[in-house]
């Protein structure tokens, strides 16, 4: 009991779990409120973190995040299975960042990834045939590759703001379906 109440004690450190007295330990609840909150902060050190990343990355990082993007392209491109998507997007975006020379930037910036993973997970009960994910991280990987920050930090950030709209049209249609 011991090391799973520490356990859950980093979770609610997190804010994966919150902790309600005598009661125990829950799942944290999700909300546009919260979704809108960790998406504009994740944005701001997401960006921050490719900044310095661009600054400071040499070829070698340059051809991490090629084949990085290459490896996410191959899912992408065929009828994805969901987790082996996940994992290689994942690889991509910490692809682009691992030049990144501050340790609490990337602490503070993995914390927000993965409770925006959270809200990414319920964005695929959402079909968008209009969104081309594969174009919005090539545009990334364009503009990271022509060292280009602004350009960089725009794609980034239309990227993950798509993610969010979608989450939120998925919490509608999820909100229209529970109410009588």
């Amino acid at each position: 009991a011991s090391p799973l109440r520490e356990a859950l004690n980093r979770l609610a450190g997190e804010g994966f779990v919150t902790m309600e007295g005598q009661r125990g330990f829950r799942v944290a609840p999700l909300s546009t409120k919260d979704l809108t909150d960790i998406t504009r902060l994740r944005i701001m050190l997401e960006c921050e973190a490719v900044r310095k990343s661009m600054r400071h990355g040499d070829d070698e990082w340059e051809a991490s995040v090629v084949a990085a993007s290459h490896r996410l392209a191959k899912v992408e491109s065929g009828d994805e299975v969901f987790p082996e998507w996940e994992s290689r997007n994942q690889e991509f975006h910490e692809a682009l960042i691992a030049a990144c020379d501050s340790a609490w930037l990337l602490k503070f910036r993995r914390t927000l990834y993965e409770q925006h993973k959270r809200y990414r997970l319920i964005s695929i009960l959402e079909q968008d045939e209009s969104r081309d994910v594969r174009a919005e991280h090539q545009a990334i990987l364009e503009a990271v590759l022509a060292r280009d920050e602004q350009r960089a930090c725009d794609a980034t950030e239309a990227h993950i703001m798509r993610t969010a709209e979608i989450t939120e049209q998925a919490f509608a249609h999820l909100q229209s379906t529970i109410e009588p």
